[in-house]
């Protein structure tokens, strides 16, 4: 069975011991190289039997999930070829759903209940036997379709996000960070890579490399949501490193940009390592989460490193053209 981290264990951590770690206010330039079906079903939707294939209200139900809580890859995920397109709608609204039970669970009883959900509605997508929830039906359609795509990839995608529920806790590593992206974010990748009938050791390697990318960028953006409400998801090695106290938080205490330069140097990296490699050009569409993520790294850079800056959590309002660019250019 296909797992990402059998993928993704031949990438090797960048080690933070190695970078250029901010000591004042950086200029531009300076980076080291180195997120309950509840919806009422349309008429017709409910022609559809559940096993005939999905229907076009479903496939609506997924785009539109994906255009409300994940906006950026909902951009590029419309620059997709028509054969594979409605396919990654599936995967990234099942994502959606995945990341909606952190926020939206308060009881580990109620969120074990959801995971278990999803766990056992992508075995009956892929046996052909799929639930009337929407997000299931195109996942079913998609197995169907995609042959390369394997349940386990999907599987990943639901652990990750189950343990990282179950622990709630900051991670301790830089590498625990890139693990968690692996699952989350490079899983994703992978998966509509395999829709595509993509697998290569270069297109792995660049799938692994830009979801470790995504993964940390993440993370920094939503660090001004979460450290006032005392959740701390940035690696302990570096707030440690960097004598980061992260009690009673409602700002961003001292040191916390030379903790974002560390972080922001490592995406940095995995995103020069992804375009280092040799893709061949239909490679470069499932892989335009990259390019979100090198624009957010260059506005934090512009920001000196300060996470709470305003700017950053704006709307890229030009990111649609940047990503228009980068899928007719062919490049990351």
């Amino acid at each position: 069975m296909e797992h990402v981290w059998n993928i993704c264990r031949r990438i090797r951590p960048v080690r933070t011991s190695g970078l250029n770690y901010v000591t004042g206010r950086y200029r531009v330039g300076h980076y080291s190289t180195v997120h309950s079906y509840t919806s009422n079903r349309s008429p017709r939707g409910a022609e559809n039997d559940a096993r005939s294939g999905a229907s076009h209200a479903d496939l609506v139900y997924c785009m539109d999930l994906v255009k409300k809580y994940d906006f950026a890859n909902y951009l590029s995920t419309l620059l997709l070829n028509s054969e594979c397109r409605d396919a990654a709608f599936a995967i990234r609204a099942y994502n959606v759903e995945l990341a909606q039970i952190r926020s939206s669970t308060t009881e580990t009883m109620a969120g074990k209940m959801r995971y278990q959900f999803w766990s056992d509605a992508v075995d009956l997508a892929f046996t052909g036997k799929p639930s009337r929830h929407p997000v299931v039906q195109c996942i079913a359609a998609t197995a169907r379709k995609h042959p390369l795509l394997t349940s386990s990839l999907l599987k990943d995608m639901l652990n990750g996000r189950a343990n990282d529920n179950k622990t709630n806790v900051a991670f301790e590593t830089v590498e625990e960070l890139e693990d968690y992206s692996d699952q989350t974010v490079t899983a994703v990748l992978l998966a509509v890579l395999r829709c595509m009938g993509m697998r290569s050791p270069d297109v792995d390697k660049a799938a692994c490399h830009v979801g470790r990318a995504v993964g940390i960028a993440t993370v920094l953006r939503s660090a001004p949501m979460l450290i006032p409400h005392g959740e701390i998801r940035l690696p302990r090695e570096l707030l440690s490193k960097h004598h980061v106290n992260t009690r009673g938080l409602s700002a961003a205490p001292a040191g916390l940009d030379n903790v974002a330069f560390a972080l922001g140097s490592i995406a940095n990296t995995h995103l020069e390592n992804a375009r280092s490699l040799s893709l061949p050009r239909d490679a470069v569409a499932p892989l335009l989460p990259a390019v979100a993520a090198q624009r957010f790294l260059r506005q934090l850079e512009r920001a000196a490193f300060d996470t709470f800056d305003p700017k950053l959590q704006r709307r890229d309002s030009t990111l649609p053209l940047a990503l228009l660019w980068a899928r007719v250019a062919g490049s990351l």
